[in-house]
């Protein structure tokens, strides 16, 4: 097969090597592959432990009085970190051996189909809209099963749904037809409507960013690489202001969602918030510590031989047959007290105090597969999952217009946090984060690729590309 015989959106083997792209070639161009992936993954785990840590060190006083206080143990931490920097280490070992990629996009399903998106975004509104007064369904005491009626349920996966179309819009197509304008400022609206707390605030108000203002410059690399000395001073001076009015913006988005999240008025809120002389210092510092408190807390489970990690499995997956049950698809006779998702069975685990019957905390992701997995067979999914998240990414990344800028990971990073959050609540199903997986995963199909081979060695390998 050469490049420039094809023309058609058949799909290809990517065990094929084929020579580089011909100049002008209109259906294949050629792209380098980089560590990129390996630096998402990177930011979510300064963010989530290292930033945390050093924070910590410096001020002790910042520990939340409701988590449990634990020691970070070096040897099993030295085993779950190094594990992670395996997988990344084969992933960048593959990704340098093979080189570059020829790739071309083509049409798949949903995303390829623009008056199917906008349909999905009309019916998330209309939804949301219809479902605004359940907005804090996710703090109350009363489960969704027992009050929730179907539309609730789709209520709870729209932000999933759209958040793929988020990312579809900010990075891969930028259309300027009237309707590609149209499409975005609907998914810029269903994310507002959607909004169920402090998370989704903040991703309304960067969809509000990334998809109706300028901003959107700012993710990628050509914006910085192509300007002046001027411009750049011009660019950061423009970033600056931007970022103080981000700020302050995004300080009203927390006050609206711990509104929703206490079903308080906002101007209650708002008093307490100003009242208690918190400050940003601790409102940020407990947004950022949850992943640290639990990955500290669980460390030493890592080779702790007693503990019932099938149970904890098992209690996961019963989650996911109960709430089957409760949309009257199937009857196992899975009752509520049988059921524990990753985020309870760590609220429950890492808090000094009780909780309230429906509280959970994401632990990010590692100590999910601490909890439900036995000795070294834990090591050893943390370690495919981040392999095969890697893997997503990098295809992902192929289908990105152009290469990203450091804020443009960032923000991407920030967008898939559901990826790292509770990686093995994935196993729920019905459940946003599933949803999510399975929906960046196929956008990553957007493109087809296959092997170039080396025009200096003609005996190349052809070897998959292997994502």
């Amino acid at each position: 097969m050469t490049v420039n015989s094809v023309s058609s959106p058949q799909s290809v083997d990517p065990d094929q090597v084929v020579p580089p792209p011909a100049p002008g070639s209109a259906d294949w161009h050629l792209v380098r592959l980089t560590d990129a992936p390996i630096q998402i993954l990177g930011i979510y785990l300064f963010m989530s432990l290292v930033l945390p840590a050093v924070l910590l060190m410096i001020d002790q006083e910042l520990w939340p009085p409701f988590y449990r206080y634990e020691d970070f143990s070096i040897l099993e931490g030295i085993a779950v970190i190094g594990t992670v920097a395996l997988a990344c280490a084969l992933r960048h070992l593959q990704w340098t051996h093979t080189s570059e990629v020829v790739v071309r996009h083509r049409a798949i399903f949903f995303y390829s189909m623009q008056k199917l998106r906008i349909v999905v975004l009309l019916v998330a509104i209309v939804v949301s809209i219809v479902n605004f007064a359940n907005s804090g369904f996710r703090y109350d005491d009363i489960g969704l099963s027992e009050k929730g009626s179907f539309s609730l349920y789709v209520y709870a996966l729209v932000p999933a749904f759209v958040k793929l179309l988020l990312i579809y819009h900010a990075f891969i197509y930028r259309g300027t037809s009237a309707m590609d304008r149209f499409e975005r400022a609907l998914v810029t609206a269903a994310l507002a409507a959607s909004i169920n707390g402090n998370g989704a605030a903040f991703i309304a108000v960067f969809s509000f960013l990334v998809l109706q203002t300028n901003a959107s410059a700012y993710l990628f690399k050509r914006t910085f690489g192509t300007a002046s000395a001027l411009r750049i001073v011009v660019l950061f001076s423009v970033g600056t202001v931007l970022i103080a009015m981000v700020s302050a913006v995004l300080a009203g988005a927390y006050v609206y969602g711990e509104s929703v999240k206490r079903g308080e008025e906002v101007t209650s809120v708002f008093d307490t918030f100003l009242a208690f002389g918190e400050g940003y210092t601790e409102v940020l510092f407990n947004r950022l510590v949850p992943a640290y408190a639990s990955l500290a807390n669980t460390l030493p489970l890592t080779f702790d031989f007693n503990q019932d990690s099938f149970g904890n499995l098992a209690g996961v997956w019963n989650t996911f047959l109960f709430r089957l049950q409760t949309l009257d698809i199937f009857q196992f006779g899975v009752g509520r007290e049988s059921t524990a998702p990753i985020s309870r069975l760590n609220v429950e685990f890492i808090n000094r105090v009780a909780v309230t019957e429906r509280e959970g905390t994401a632990p990010g992701l590692i100590p999910g597969f601490l909890y439900c997995f036995p000795p070294f067979l834990n090591v050893l999914m943390l370690g495919a999952y981040v392999f095969m998240v890697l893997g997503i990414f990098q295809r992902l990344c192929l289908c990105v217009i152009e290469e990203m800028s450091f804020f443009g990971k960032f923000i991407l990073t920030y967008f898939a946090l559901s990826l790292f959050e509770t990686p093995v609540d994935l196993m729920l199903i019905i459940d946003d984060g599933f949803i999510f997986f399975v929906g960046l995963w196929w956008m990553s199909r957007l493109v087809d690729q296959v092997r170039v081979a080396d025009p200096t060695s003609p005996t190349a390998s052809q070897a998959s590309v292997g994502w």
